[in-house]
C-alpha cells in the first residue's frame, strides 16, 4: 500500500528483505520497520497493527478519529450506543431542509474523515459512501444519518479489521 510517501510491504522475508529494501536503500533514504513474531506491533497512517499467536494481523484505528468526530458533532464519545452503522430511515426519500453554511461545513469535514476510516470499517462503507453523495447539499436527515453512524463508531471503538 503506497500512501503519498509512505509504504507498506507484504511479501517472504528473503525478498523483502534481501531485494526489495536494498534497493530501495539504494535510491532513497528509508526507514524499515518489520512484523515478523507473534507480539510484534506498528504503527502505520495512525493505525496499530499487531500480530497474534494465531497468525492475525489485526488493524485497529486510532481512536483520536472518532473522538474528532464526536468533538465536531458534539457527541459524547461515553454515551452512545448504537448497534448498527446504518440509521433505519437511510433509504427513506429525504425531503428535509439543507444545512446551515456552518453546519454544511461541519457536515463535510466529518465525511472527510469517514472516507479516511472506511477502510478500517468495513461494516460501514454503505453508510459512508451514502453520506458522501450528500456532500454538495447536506440535508438535516444526512447529519441524522451521519451522527447515528458516528454513535455507532463510538460504542464500537474495539472493533478492529482481522486479517488471517
Amino acid at each position: 500500500m503506497i500512501h503519498v510517501d509512505d509504504l507498506t510491504v507484504v511479501g517472504k522475508r528473503d525478498y523483502v528483505l534481501g531485494k526489495f529494501v536494498p534497493e530501495l536503500k539504494a535510491a532513497y533514504d528509508i526507514s524499515v520497520q518489520c512484523i515478523e513474531k507473534p507480539g510484534d506491533e506498528l504503527t502505520f497512517l495512525k493505525r496499530q497493527y499487531t500480530l497474534h499467536d494465531d497468525g492475525r494481523l489485526t488493524v485497529q484505528t486510532h481512536e483520536k478519529h472518532i473522538n474528532q468526530l464526536c468533538s465536531l458533532l458534539g457527541l459524547n464519545v461515553r454515551n452512545q450506543s448504537k448497534k448498527s452503522p446504518a440509521h433505519a430511515d437511510i433509504e427513506k426519500e429525504d425531503d428535509t431542509a439543507d444545512l446551515s453554511t456552518s453546519s454544511a461545513t461541519t457536515f463535510r469535514t466529518c465525511v472527510g474523515v469517514l472516507m479516511y476510516l472506511a477502510n478500517d470499517v468495513p461494516e460501514a462503507q454503505h453508510v459512508i459512501r451514502h453520506l458522501a453523495t450528500y456532500s454538495s447539499k447536506p440535508t438535516e436527515k444526512s447529519l441524522t444519518v451521519l451522527r447515528h453512524l458516528v454513535g455507532y463508531l463510538c460504542s464500537h471503538m474495539d472493533v478492529c479489521v482481522s486479517l488471517k
